[in-house]
Protein backbone atom coordinates (compact mmCIF):
# COMPACT_ATOMS: atom_id res chain seq x y z
CA UNK A 1 0.00 0.00 0.00
CA UNK A 2 2.79 2.41 0.87
CA UNK A 3 4.68 1.80 -2.36
CA UNK A 4 8.00 1.51 -0.51
CA UNK A 5 10.24 -1.52 -0.53
CA UNK A 6 10.94 -3.29 2.74
CA UNK A 7 14.49 -1.93 2.83
CA UNK A 8 13.20 1.64 2.45
CA UNK A 9 10.98 1.27 5.50
CA UNK A 10 12.91 -0.78 8.06
CA UNK A 11 14.57 1.51 10.59
CA UNK A 12 12.80 4.63 9.32
CA UNK A 13 10.58 6.85 11.49
CA UNK A 14 6.83 6.80 10.99
CA UNK A 15 6.91 10.24 9.38
CA UNK A 16 8.05 8.63 6.13
CA UNK A 17 4.37 7.76 5.54
CA UNK A 18 2.82 10.56 7.59
CA UNK A 19 0.37 12.67 5.63
CA UNK A 20 0.21 16.42 6.11
CA UNK A 21 -3.60 16.19 6.46
CA UNK A 22 -3.27 14.36 9.77
CA UNK A 23 -3.86 16.62 12.81
CA UNK A 24 -1.09 16.51 15.42
CA UNK A 25 -3.74 16.10 18.10
CA UNK A 26 -4.50 12.55 16.92
CA UNK A 27 -0.91 11.44 17.48
CA UNK A 28 -0.79 13.33 20.79
CA UNK A 29 -3.77 11.28 21.97
CA UNK A 30 -2.14 8.11 20.64
CA UNK A 31 1.04 8.68 22.64
CA UNK A 32 -0.98 9.58 25.74
CA UNK A 33 -2.62 6.14 25.51
CA UNK A 34 0.63 4.26 24.78
CA UNK A 35 2.63 6.04 27.50
CA UNK A 36 -0.12 5.01 29.91
CA UNK A 37 0.33 1.39 28.73
CA UNK A 38 -3.05 1.42 27.00
CA UNK A 39 -3.79 0.40 23.40
CA UNK A 40 -4.80 3.06 20.90
CA UNK A 41 -7.30 2.67 18.06
CA UNK A 42 -7.62 5.41 15.47
CA UNK A 43 -8.09 6.26 11.81
CA UNK A 44 -4.89 7.41 10.09
CA UNK A 45 -4.33 8.93 6.65
CA UNK A 46 -0.95 7.86 5.27
CA UNK A 47 1.08 9.09 2.31
CA UNK A 48 2.43 6.56 -0.19
CA UNK A 49 5.73 6.81 -2.01
CA UNK A 50 3.99 8.14 -5.14
CA UNK A 51 2.38 10.94 -3.00
CA UNK A 52 -1.06 9.37 -3.12
CA UNK A 53 -2.82 8.61 0.16
CA UNK A 54 -4.54 5.66 1.82
CA UNK A 55 -6.59 5.36 5.00
CA UNK A 56 -6.18 2.72 7.70
CA UNK A 57 -7.69 1.92 11.06
CA UNK A 58 -4.67 1.33 13.28
CA UNK A 59 -4.70 -0.79 16.43
CA UNK A 60 -1.50 0.13 18.28
CA UNK A 61 -0.27 -1.88 21.28
CA UNK A 62 2.51 -0.97 23.72
CA UNK A 63 5.15 -3.71 23.93
CA UNK A 64 8.17 -4.20 26.17
CA UNK A 65 10.42 -3.54 23.17
CA UNK A 66 8.37 -0.74 21.58
CA UNK A 67 4.99 -0.66 19.88
CA UNK A 68 3.16 -2.74 17.32
CA UNK A 69 0.48 -1.45 14.97
CA UNK A 70 -1.83 -3.75 13.02
CA UNK A 71 -3.94 -1.94 10.41
CA UNK A 72 -6.93 -2.75 8.29
CA UNK A 73 -8.78 -1.08 5.45
CA UNK A 74 -11.69 1.04 6.82
CA UNK A 75 -15.11 0.14 5.43
CA UNK A 76 -17.64 1.76 7.79
CA UNK A 77 -19.31 5.13 8.30
CA UNK A 78 -16.94 5.91 11.18
CA UNK A 79 -14.20 6.81 8.68
CA UNK A 80 -16.34 9.61 7.26
CA UNK A 81 -16.97 10.89 10.79
CA UNK A 82 -13.23 10.86 11.46
CA UNK A 83 -12.49 12.73 8.22
CA UNK A 84 -14.86 15.57 9.18
CA UNK A 85 -13.43 15.82 12.68
CA UNK A 86 -9.83 15.73 11.43
CA UNK A 87 -10.54 18.48 8.92
CA UNK A 88 -11.78 20.82 11.67
CA UNK A 89 -8.88 19.93 13.95
CA UNK A 90 -6.34 20.60 11.20
CA UNK A 91 -7.91 23.98 10.48
CA UNK A 92 -7.77 24.89 14.18
CA UNK A 93 -4.12 23.83 14.37
CA UNK A 94 -3.20 25.96 11.36
CA UNK A 95 -5.38 29.06 11.79
CA UNK A 96 -5.73 29.23 15.56
CA UNK A 97 -2.33 27.65 16.16
CA UNK A 98 -3.62 25.41 18.94
CA UNK A 99 -1.01 23.00 20.30
CA UNK A 100 -1.26 19.19 20.02
CA UNK A 101 -2.60 18.86 23.58
CA UNK A 102 -5.44 21.30 22.90
CA UNK A 103 -6.12 19.59 19.57
CA UNK A 104 -6.28 16.23 21.37
CA UNK A 105 -8.84 17.64 23.81
CA UNK A 106 -10.84 19.01 20.88
CA UNK A 107 -10.80 15.53 19.30
CA UNK A 108 -12.28 13.97 22.43
CA UNK A 109 -14.90 16.72 22.63
CA UNK A 110 -15.81 16.25 18.96
CA UNK A 111 -16.52 12.52 19.33
CA UNK A 112 -18.62 13.28 22.42
CA UNK A 113 -20.63 15.80 20.44
CA UNK A 114 -21.10 13.08 17.81
CA UNK A 115 -22.93 11.04 20.45
CA UNK A 116 -20.18 8.94 22.03
CA UNK A 117 -19.47 8.90 25.75
CA UNK A 118 -15.75 9.40 25.19
CA UNK A 119 -12.99 8.61 22.70
CA UNK A 120 -12.67 5.03 23.96
CA UNK A 121 -16.32 4.36 23.10
CA UNK A 122 -15.83 5.86 19.63
CA UNK A 123 -12.68 3.77 19.08
CA UNK A 124 -14.43 0.64 20.32
CA UNK A 125 -17.41 1.08 17.99
CA UNK A 126 -15.09 1.78 15.07
CA UNK A 127 -12.88 -1.25 15.75
CA UNK A 128 -15.80 -3.61 16.32
CA UNK A 129 -17.62 -2.56 13.15
CA UNK A 130 -14.45 -2.58 11.05
CA UNK A 131 -13.51 -6.03 12.40
CA UNK A 132 -17.00 -7.23 11.52
CA UNK A 133 -16.62 -5.74 8.04
CA UNK A 134 -13.36 -7.61 7.57
CA UNK A 135 -14.95 -10.81 8.88
CA UNK A 136 -17.73 -10.49 6.31
CA UNK A 137 -15.22 -9.93 3.51
CA UNK A 138 -13.24 -13.01 4.56
CA UNK A 139 -16.48 -14.92 5.26
CA UNK A 140 -15.35 -16.21 8.64
CA UNK A 141 -17.26 -16.84 11.85
CA UNK A 142 -17.10 -14.67 14.96
CA UNK A 143 -14.88 -15.90 17.77
CA UNK A 144 -16.91 -17.08 20.76
CA UNK A 145 -15.48 -14.40 23.07
CA UNK A 146 -16.28 -11.67 20.57
CA UNK A 147 -19.84 -12.93 20.03
CA UNK A 148 -20.42 -13.18 23.78
CA UNK A 149 -19.15 -9.66 24.41
CA UNK A 150 -21.46 -8.38 21.68
CA UNK A 151 -24.41 -10.05 23.40
CA UNK A 152 -23.35 -8.68 26.79
CA UNK A 153 -23.05 -5.17 25.35
CA UNK A 154 -26.58 -5.37 23.91
CA UNK A 155 -27.91 -6.44 27.30
CA UNK A 156 -26.09 -3.61 29.07
CA UNK A 157 -27.58 -1.13 26.60
CA UNK A 158 -31.03 -2.50 27.49
CA UNK A 159 -30.23 -2.11 31.18
CA UNK A 160 -29.15 1.45 30.49
CA UNK A 161 -32.55 2.21 28.97
CA UNK A 162 -34.41 0.74 31.94
CA UNK A 163 -32.34 2.62 34.53
CA UNK A 164 -32.72 5.82 32.53
CA UNK A 165 -36.48 5.28 32.68
CA UNK A 166 -36.25 4.94 36.48
CA UNK A 167 -34.28 8.21 36.73
CA UNK A 168 -36.77 10.08 34.55
CA UNK A 169 -39.72 8.66 36.50
CA UNK A 170 -38.15 9.65 39.81
CA UNK A 171 -37.42 13.16 38.55
CA UNK A 172 -41.15 13.62 37.98
CA UNK A 173 -41.93 13.03 41.67
CA UNK A 174 -38.81 14.58 43.19
CA UNK A 175 -40.68 17.72 44.23
CA UNK A 176 -43.54 15.77 45.83
CA UNK A 177 -42.30 16.06 49.47
CA UNK A 178 -42.30 19.86 49.26
CA UNK A 179 -45.67 19.85 47.48
CA UNK A 180 -47.07 17.53 50.13
CA UNK A 181 -45.96 19.92 52.86
CA UNK A 182 -47.55 22.86 51.05
CA UNK A 183 -50.82 20.96 50.58
CA UNK A 184 -50.85 20.02 54.26
CA UNK A 185 -50.42 23.64 55.36
CA UNK A 186 -53.62 24.51 53.49
CA UNK A 187 -55.74 22.05 55.46
CA UNK A 188 -57.82 23.19 58.44
CA UNK A 189 -57.32 19.87 60.20
CA UNK A 190 -54.75 17.16 59.77
CA UNK A 191 -52.00 19.63 58.90
CA UNK A 192 -49.66 18.27 61.59
CA UNK A 193 -50.10 14.68 60.42
CA UNK A 194 -49.51 15.61 56.79
CA UNK A 195 -46.39 17.55 57.81
CA UNK A 196 -44.97 14.42 59.48
CA UNK A 197 -45.79 12.37 56.40
CA UNK A 198 -44.07 14.98 54.22
CA UNK A 199 -40.94 14.89 56.40
CA UNK A 200 -40.76 11.10 56.29
CA UNK A 201 -41.38 11.16 52.57
CA UNK A 202 -38.57 13.68 52.16
CA UNK A 203 -36.13 11.37 53.96
CA UNK A 204 -37.26 8.40 51.88
CA UNK A 205 -36.93 10.44 48.71
CA UNK A 206 -33.30 11.30 49.54
CA UNK A 207 -32.56 7.64 50.20
CA UNK A 208 -34.12 6.73 46.86
CA UNK A 209 -32.06 9.35 45.06
CA UNK A 210 -28.88 8.00 46.67
CA UNK A 211 -29.79 4.44 45.68
CA UNK A 212 -30.70 5.43 42.12
CA UNK A 213 -27.36 7.27 41.78
CA UNK A 214 -25.59 4.14 43.08
CA UNK A 215 -27.43 2.00 40.49
CA UNK A 216 -26.49 4.45 37.74
CA UNK A 217 -22.82 4.53 38.83
CA UNK A 218 -22.71 0.73 39.06
CA UNK A 219 -24.16 0.41 35.56
CA UNK A 220 -21.63 2.94 34.25
CA UNK A 221 -18.74 0.84 35.58
CA UNK A 222 -20.30 -2.28 34.08
CA UNK A 223 -20.65 -0.55 30.71
CA UNK A 224 -17.06 0.76 30.76
CA UNK A 225 -15.65 -2.68 31.53
CA UNK A 226 -17.78 -4.35 28.85
CA UNK A 227 -16.58 -1.83 26.27
CA UNK A 228 -12.95 -2.55 27.16
CA UNK A 229 -13.50 -6.30 26.91
CA UNK A 230 -15.36 -5.83 23.64
CA UNK A 231 -12.47 -3.80 22.19
CA UNK A 232 -9.87 -6.36 23.22
CA UNK A 233 -11.99 -9.21 21.85
CA UNK A 234 -12.23 -7.40 18.51
CA UNK A 235 -8.48 -6.73 18.53
CA UNK A 236 -7.80 -10.42 19.20
CA UNK A 237 -9.84 -11.34 16.11
CA UNK A 238 -7.90 -8.77 14.08
CA UNK A 239 -4.59 -10.30 15.17
CA UNK A 240 -5.88 -13.74 14.18
CA UNK A 241 -6.34 -12.38 10.65
CA UNK A 242 -2.86 -10.84 10.65
CA UNK A 243 -1.25 -14.11 11.78
CA UNK A 244 -3.14 -16.06 9.13
CA UNK A 245 -2.07 -13.57 6.45
CA UNK A 246 1.59 -13.78 7.51
CA UNK A 247 1.41 -17.58 7.36
CA UNK A 248 -0.16 -17.67 3.89
CA UNK A 249 1.50 -14.85 1.93
CA UNK A 250 4.71 -14.99 -0.08
CA UNK A 251 7.59 -13.93 2.16
CA UNK A 252 10.23 -11.58 0.64
CA UNK A 253 13.80 -12.91 1.02
CA UNK A 254 14.98 -9.57 2.44
CA UNK A 255 12.45 -9.67 5.28
CA UNK A 256 13.20 -10.74 8.84
CA UNK A 257 12.55 -14.45 9.51
CA UNK A 258 8.86 -15.24 9.04
CA UNK A 259 8.64 -17.36 12.19
CA UNK A 260 10.09 -14.59 14.32
CA UNK A 261 7.57 -12.06 12.99
CA UNK A 262 4.67 -14.47 13.49
CA UNK A 263 5.90 -15.19 17.03
CA UNK A 264 5.63 -11.48 17.86
CA UNK A 265 2.05 -11.38 16.57
CA UNK A 266 1.10 -14.53 18.46
CA UNK A 267 2.55 -13.18 21.69
CA UNK A 268 0.54 -9.97 21.24
CA UNK A 269 -2.60 -11.96 20.66
CA UNK A 270 -1.91 -14.06 23.75
CA UNK A 271 -1.24 -10.90 25.77
CA UNK A 272 -4.61 -9.51 24.67
CA UNK A 273 -6.37 -12.67 25.77
CA UNK A 274 -5.48 -11.75 29.35
CA UNK A 275 -7.38 -8.41 29.47
CA UNK A 276 -10.31 -10.10 27.68
CA UNK A 277 -10.56 -12.53 30.60
CA UNK A 278 -9.83 -9.82 33.19
CA UNK A 279 -12.71 -7.74 31.85
CA UNK A 280 -14.93 -10.82 32.01
CA UNK A 281 -14.10 -11.32 35.70
CA UNK A 282 -14.69 -7.64 36.42
CA UNK A 283 -18.07 -7.82 34.66
CA UNK A 284 -19.00 -10.76 36.89
CA UNK A 285 -18.15 -8.76 40.04
CA UNK A 286 -19.77 -5.56 38.78
CA UNK A 287 -22.92 -7.44 37.78
CA UNK A 288 -23.24 -8.76 41.33
CA UNK A 289 -22.79 -5.23 42.70
CA UNK A 290 -25.40 -3.95 40.25
CA UNK A 291 -27.88 -6.65 41.29
CA UNK A 292 -27.32 -5.78 44.96
CA UNK A 293 -27.95 -2.08 44.31
CA UNK A 294 -31.15 -2.91 42.40
CA UNK A 295 -32.37 -5.08 45.31
CA UNK A 296 -31.73 -2.22 47.74
CA UNK A 297 -33.62 0.19 45.51
CA UNK A 298 -36.59 -2.17 45.25
CA UNK A 299 -36.71 -2.54 49.05
CA UNK A 300 -36.59 1.22 49.64
CA UNK A 301 -39.24 1.86 47.00
CA UNK A 302 -41.64 -0.35 48.93
CA UNK A 303 -41.69 2.39 51.57
CA UNK A 304 -43.51 4.60 49.09
CA UNK A 305 -46.57 2.36 49.42
CA UNK A 306 -46.78 3.24 53.10
CA UNK A 307 -46.52 6.96 52.30
CA UNK A 308 -49.22 6.67 49.65
CA UNK A 309 -51.61 4.82 52.02
CA UNK A 310 -51.05 7.37 54.78
CA UNK A 311 -51.82 10.22 52.37
CA UNK A 312 -55.05 8.51 51.33
CA UNK A 313 -56.06 8.01 54.97
CA UNK A 314 -55.48 11.66 55.81
CA UNK A 315 -57.33 12.79 52.69
CA UNK A 316 -60.33 10.70 53.77
CA UNK A 317 -60.44 11.97 57.37
CA UNK A 318 -60.15 15.74 56.88
CA UNK A 319 -62.58 18.29 55.54
CA UNK A 320 -61.75 20.71 52.79
CA UNK A 321 -60.15 20.49 49.37
CA UNK A 322 -57.88 17.43 49.28
CA UNK A 323 -57.41 17.32 45.51
CA UNK A 324 -53.77 18.30 45.96
CA UNK A 325 -53.14 15.28 48.19
CA UNK A 326 -54.95 13.03 45.73
CA UNK A 327 -52.73 14.29 42.89
CA UNK A 328 -49.59 13.56 44.89
CA UNK A 329 -50.73 10.02 45.72
CA UNK A 330 -51.59 9.48 42.06
CA UNK A 331 -48.04 10.46 41.07
CA UNK A 332 -46.62 8.16 43.74
CA UNK A 333 -48.75 5.32 42.42
CA UNK A 334 -47.56 5.98 38.84
CA UNK A 335 -43.92 6.06 39.97
CA UNK A 336 -44.27 2.81 41.91
CA UNK A 337 -45.89 1.08 38.95
CA UNK A 338 -43.25 2.34 36.50
CA UNK A 339 -40.44 1.50 38.90
CA UNK A 340 -41.77 -2.01 39.43
CA UNK A 341 -41.99 -2.60 35.67
CA UNK A 342 -38.47 -1.26 35.09
CA UNK A 343 -36.98 -3.34 37.89
CA UNK A 344 -38.76 -6.45 36.59
CA UNK A 345 -37.24 -5.79 33.18
CA UNK A 346 -33.83 -5.25 34.78
CA UNK A 347 -34.17 -8.60 36.53
CA UNK A 348 -35.06 -10.27 33.23
CA UNK A 349 -32.06 -8.74 31.41
CA UNK A 350 -29.78 -9.62 34.32
CA UNK A 351 -30.82 -13.25 33.95
CA UNK A 352 -29.71 -13.19 30.30
CA UNK A 353 -26.48 -11.43 31.25
CA UNK A 354 -25.77 -14.10 33.86
CA UNK A 355 -26.27 -16.80 31.23
CA UNK A 356 -23.71 -15.12 28.96
CA UNK A 357 -21.23 -14.86 31.82
CA UNK A 358 -21.81 -18.51 32.71
CA UNK A 359 -21.08 -19.41 29.07
CA UNK A 360 -17.77 -17.56 29.26
CA UNK A 361 -16.93 -19.29 32.54
CA UNK A 362 -17.51 -22.76 31.08
CA UNK A 363 -15.48 -21.92 27.98
CA UNK A 364 -12.54 -20.45 29.90
CA UNK A 365 -12.35 -23.55 32.09
CA UNK A 366 -12.25 -25.86 29.06
CA UNK A 367 -8.93 -27.29 27.83
CA UNK A 368 -7.04 -24.92 25.54
CA UNK A 369 -7.09 -25.96 21.88
CA UNK A 370 -5.24 -24.64 18.87
CA UNK A 371 -7.08 -21.67 17.34
CA UNK A 372 -8.56 -22.38 13.94
CA UNK A 373 -7.43 -20.25 11.00
CA UNK A 374 -9.91 -17.54 9.92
Amino acid sequence: MSGYSLGELIGKPHKIVRHSDMPRGVFHLQWAHLNDKKPFVGFVKNRAADRRHYWVLAVVLPLEIGHLSVRLKPRTKHLESAKKIYSKLLEAEKRERIDPAASSEALVKAVQEAGFQDYTHFACEALVEEAEGLRNVLQTEQTEDFATYEAITEQILELNGEVKSVVESFDRIQGSPANLSIQGSRLDEGAAAVKVIAQNYGLLSEQLRTSINAVWASLHELNQTAQQGRMFAAAVSLYRYAIYQFEMEDWPPSAPPRDAEIAILKKCRADMDLPVQQCFRLIEAETRAFVDSIAKLRMQASGLAVTRVMCNIEAATVRGDTSGLSEITRRLSDFQRNLSLSLDNVQRVNAGLSQGLASLTRRNRSPVTRAAAP
